[in-house]
């Protein structure tokens, strides 16, 4: 039997945009699925503050329209008596409180689907979440293709195509080298069982990045799925709401502050990483000097935690890889390739030629150019090429996490 879809979306300062996300919903190709939003300001924000203003509006909209849909609506009013303090108010805050919602009344039997409140959803996309999930009982949760929809402001347009450049040109290199950590985070294309999420610890409470750390918690505790024939589109629209994504990068569309904050870190860098996990196995045996030694003596002290773990697993190599992977995960990994970049100071490589190199290995022909001058017709087509060659390695590896790790083998580039 199918577990049930339970739709959890935050939403603050979210007017109109709301609307037609739940309109999406309205129209989808599948069963039967509740959908929980949970409209939250801090308790510190003051009644005339433009986002209030909005939000009261919201809820009106919401009492007047729930009864309408297609679908069990439940509101979650988080901005009176319920709304958090101002230390723990913002997006982590209210996705972690929309799915205890939904445990303490449900239990965890069921398939918790995170939305943003402006994201579009693909026609049938709760129709394949629900078929992935009764399809395949070794999948515990899902991150699921996406695309953002080109601003219609030139500006706007060249900040959202590079840096969605940058997410994939990132997601592919990890892919490249065989990281169980192979992913972009974002809250909008996320779902998980209910029993995942709860193992993983679910979303944190922070102001940015909880999808990135559940979503890494998740492919610690289980198997990630990454393809679905269809997806989401999360909003490019300027957004101060959380201090990094998509709405402040549109909002300052500087391409200095970009490459500062969102590198096409050196193809190199990664390869010293997929040069690590080789030895995982030799350095169950042995001491071995690793290829991010630098990285792990001035951040991670040394060898000193894997000679632990040597002593811990000393008859079972399999689980002493895991364990390196564990020590060596999704965020050690931005850590590790940002030291080797600040290392290796203006030696290493213009943004254009990195995104070139790491083309050729995935077979596509990046044309030589300038981010600083780059015609935006070229930008997309970019964006369009290395959009199309992620779905494909998607669909081709099908999942990531820990528990994938014997057969990554060579990552994408031996898919």
């Amino acid at each position: 039997m199918t577990a049930p879809l339970h739709v959890g979306i935050p939403v603050y300062d979210e007017w109109p945009w709301l609307c037609d996300t739940l309109v999406d919903l309205a129209g989808s190709q599948s069963g039967d699925f509740e959908v929980w939003v949970c409209v939250n300001q801090s308790a510190a924000l003051a009644p005339e503050h433009p986002a209030a203003v909005a939000n009261r509006r919201t809820l009106a909209w919401l009492k007047a329209e729930r009864d309408r849909f297609p679908f069990r609506l439940h509101v979650l009013d988080a901005t009176g008596a319920l709304a958090p303090a101002a230390n723990q108010a913002g997006v982590g805050w209210a996705r972690r409180f929309l799915f205890e919602t939904i445990a303490a009344t449900v239990g965890v039997d069921y398939i918790g689907v995170s939305l943003d409140a402006d994201t579009r959803c693909e026609p049938g996309y709760l129709a394949a979440v629900a078929a992935l999930f009764a399809g395949d009982e070794g999948v515990t949760a899902l991150s699921a293709p996406y695309r953002h929809p080109e601003p219609a402001e030139p500006t706007a347009a060249r900040a959202l195509l590079r840096y969605e450049l940058y997410m994939r040109y990132y997601q592919l290199n990890l892919w490249r080298i065989g990281s169980p950590f192979a992913f972009t985070a974002l809250g909008s294309n996320l779902a998980f069982r209910g029993t995942a999420y709860q193992r993983a610890g679910g979303f944190p409470v922070r102001s940015a990045g909880e999808d990135f750390y559940l979503l890494q918690q998740l492919c610690k505790t289980g198997v990630v799925a990454v393809w679905l024939p269809v997806g989401v589109a999360p909003a490019a629209r300027v957004s101060a709401r959380v201090p990094f994504g998509t709405g402040p990068v549109l909002a300052q569309p500087d391409l200095a502050l970009q490459q500062a904050r969102f590198p096409f870190y050196d193809p190199a860098h990664f390869d010293l990483i997929g040069a690590t996990y080789a030895l995982w196995p030799r350095l169950h045996q042995m001491d071995t000097v690793l290829p991010i030694d630098g990285f792990l003596r001035d951040r991670l002290k040394g060898l000193a935690p894997f000679q632990r773990m040597r002593r811990n697993f000393a008859g079972d190599c399999d689980r002493f890889v895991r364990a390196c992977y564990e020590r060596l995960d999704g965020l050690r990994l931005l850590q590790c390739l940002r030291y080797y970049r600040e290392q290796a100071g203006s030696a290493t490589p213009d943004d254009a030629v990195a995104l070139a190199h790491t083309g050729r290995l995935f077979g596509l022909d990046v044309p030589s150019f300038c981010f600083e001058d780059v015609a935006l017709e070229t930008l997309r087509r970019l964006r369009d090429q290395w959009a199309a060659c992620e779905l494909d390695v998607r669909r081709r590896s099908g999942c990531i996490g820990l528990a994938t790790v014997g057969r990554l083998g060579g990552g994408a580039a031996a898919l």
